[in-house]
């Protein structure tokens, strides 16, 4: 089990949803998140029922399990409810793969490649 979080960080949103979701304290024992505290656009989850999928996929991308974000809002996808669908969305873009990310990496290693190639190998 991690510390719990100090100093600067410990008062951020981040921080107390990373401390809700490491405690090992049971529910009943005031692990409880409190009502209404998911983050993405506001409204973003309006006229979802409580444990409703989209609101699960929302705790999941806060705890940081973006593989099951990705599971959650797959189905989410075409729900007919436009704003749930929109947020669904919205949640499985931010948990996409970035294409600057890619090039970037794949210039570095071709670069790599050819440093190794001119000074290693020749």
């Amino acid at each position: 089990m991690w510390p719990p979080p100090a100093g600067v960080w410990a008062g951020s949103d981040d921080a107390q949803g990373y401390a809700r979701a490491v405690s090992d304290q049971p529910e009943s024992q005031g692990a409880a998140e409190p009502a209404g505290e998911l983050s993405g656009p506001p409204g973003a989850t309006e006229g979802a029922s409580p444990s409703s999928p989209l609101q699960a996929a929302q705790r999941a991308f806060e705890v940081g399990d973006f593989a099951q974000v990705r599971v959650l809002t797959r189905s989410l996808l075409t729900h007919q409810d436009p704003e749930v669908a929109r947020a669904a969305l919205a949640l499985r873009r931010r948990t996409s793969i970035d294409p600057v990310q890619v090039g970037v990496l794949v210039f570095c290693l071709l670069l790599f490649a050819y440093v190794v190639w001119t000074y290693v190998l020749s």
